[in-house]
């Protein structure tokens, strides 16, 4: 991997592409193609796709008038669109590209998919929508499954009774029509709470719920769907389970009408304050957030035999004096667990577990301390340019000059009345810089297991001049007790050129890397480099 980016430095790969895309003015209609090659160096795998495309209808309304009319049909709301995707994928050794058995390897496939849709609002905060989706998919070969009591094993020498997959080549279409049923109800409630106090800088406090229950369900549609089901027997017992004739293709098997149905409920709270600033002349209070988000989510699966509630999601998120954002969330599963840690349909609070026991929580604290110190700095300068009226100046030597005081006509001939110095008569710089630190705690326990992680992180970057900038990231790993991937970076604008320089200072991944190359898009691959990768320091 030549990538000196943190988030990649996991494998090796090299990639290459060629791309096409068309889109028609006017319409709706795209089309895109591309030719896609991937080799891992490390296992000696290569990924072709020899092409691979899309053609896209996006959304219309076939029976929406063109021009307004007095009254609205049912049907003028009815949409749909149309998405088609073909790819032909080989996936094999790089040794074995130019052979016969590259065709072995060869997977292709066409998927298509047409969506119908409607909306019905009865009333307010309240829709039933109606939709109905065909799926067709086409490949050139399909398996079927067979037991075979006399299977030889050779890798263990004997004879081993199993399922025998047979490859049989040819065109095949699968298609699949689903209808379904969705409803929604959003209320949402408000709550208000003035403070009648004299010379409270709260003027008042507003409460936002907003409850949510989602309704889904999808019949029993086998007759709509092509026969692409068949059934194996899969041991000495003569059982038999069912399998599809696509298994393992591209697209995989059109979902077919299966029953299903379940029922979602949410619900979302915003705290919010009107504040007045301190020292406030304009009589106009402030709108500030005190919780952006808290929310509870779960859903009941109607037609599960068992376990038919889905975990419980808690979610959580504000911002703290405009630069400090926290966030957390948390999953809690209603149900309790066997001897081994695995969830049963028996409830938590039967087992002593409380109502439900914490899976799950992720917390995060980001801390943009650039705005923060960057704020100070701007009003120290707005308190700097002020005019000397207003404020004293301080001599060369130190000493604040007070107006009207001993020597104070003197100090409209020192320098430190340009802005270009600060009130010590130092030479000030006004250097763009960000720095971000974040925090992120994670603890779960799905079973008897928990694990808890503790990262700190800093990141961000200095602008020294209009064309030079420096970037860096490094962090604290808690529980290994190490620092994580350490990262600098320069980049330097030359006109027609980019330089950049990546270094990796320790740990395992200590490298460098020195690129010089044309900005032009055209000119991508005219780039000089030098380079000490990770590889060389075993």
């Amino acid at each position: 991997n030549n990538s000196y980016e943190v988030a990649d430095h996991v494998t090796t790969t090299r990639q290459s592409s060629i791309s096409y895309s068309k889109s028609w003015a006017g319409t709706p209609i795209s089309f895109s193609t591309s030719l896609n090659q991937s080799q891992n160096v490390q296992n000696k795998t290569m990924v072709l796709n020899l092409p691979k495309g899309s053609f896209n209808v996006s959304r219309i309304y076939p029976f929406k008038p063109r021009k307004p009319v007095a009254k609205t049909r049912w049907y003028h709301d009815l949409t749909t669109q149309y998405s088609a995707t073909f790819e032909n994928k080989i996936d094999t050794y790089d040794s074995l590209l130019f052979t016969s058995a590259i065709w072995k390897s060869m997977k292709n496939g066409f998927k298509h998919e047409v969506p119908l849709s409607l909306q019905f609002r009865p009333f307010s905060n309240f829709s039933i929508s109606p939709s109905l989706r065909y799926t067709g998919v086409l490949y050139t070969q399909q398996i079927h499954k067979r037991w075979d009591p006399d299977y030889y094993d050779e890798s263990k020498n004997m004879v081993v009774p199993s399922v025998v997959n047979d490859t049989i080549r040819g065109l095949s279409y699968g298609q699949a029509l689903v209808p379904a049923l969705s409803a929604a109800f959003n209320p949402s409630l408000y709550g208000t709470f003035t403070f009648t106090q004299k010379g409270s800088r709260v003027e008042s406090i507003r409460h936002v719920l907003k409850p949510s229950v989602g309704f889904s369900y999808s019949p029993e549609a086998d007759w709509l769907t092509s026969d692409m089901f068949d059934s194996v027997q899969y041991n000495v017992n003569g059982q038999r389970r069912e399998y599809s004739i696509y298994e393992g293709s591209i697209y995989g098997t059109p979902s077919s009408g299966r029953r299903s149905g379940s029922v979602s409920l949410s619900l979302t709270n915003l705290v919010e304050a009107k504040v007045f600033a301190r020292n406030d002349t304009t009589g106009k209070p402030k709108k500030v957030k005190i919780i952006e988000s808290l929310s509870l989510n779960t859903s009941y699966n109607i037609f599960s035999d068992s376990l038919n509630w889905s975990p419980v999601n808690m979610s959580f998120r504000t911002t703290l004096a405009q630069n400090i954002n926290i966030q957390a969330g948390s999953t809690f599963n209603i149900y309790g667990m066997n001897a081994a840690g695995g969830t049963v349909g028996q409830l938590a609070i039967s087992q002593g577990l409380g109502l439900a026991r914490m899976t799950s929580l992720n917390a995060s604290l980001d801390l943009d301390l650039g705005q923060l110190l960057g704020g100070k700095n701007k009003n120290n300068q707005q308190e700097q340019q002020q005019p000397s009226g207003q404020r004293g100046q301080r001599l060369a030597g130190g000493a604040l000059d007070e107006p009207g005081a001993q020597g104070g006509a003197a100090t409209n001939n020192l320098p430190l009345a340009s802005n270009s110095y600060d009130e010590y008569g130092y030479v000030r710089f006004d250097v763009p810089w960000s720095l971000r630190m974040a925090y992120n705690f994670s603890y779960s326990k799905p079973g008897l297991k928990s694990n808890v992680t503790q990262t700190m992180t800093l990141s961000g970057d200095v602008r020294l001049t209009s064309k030079m900038a420096i970037n860096y990231n490094t962090g604290f790993d808690f529980k290994q007790k190490e620092i994580t991937m350490t990262r600098v970076g320069i980049s330097r604008d030359l006109h027609c050129w980019e330089m950049s320089f990546n270094w990796i200072p320790v740990g395992y991944m200590k490298s460098w890397n020195f690129t010089l190359r044309a900005r032009a898009s055209m000119l991508q691959d005219l780039k000089y480099e030098r380079r000490k990768d990770y590889h060389e320091n075993y």
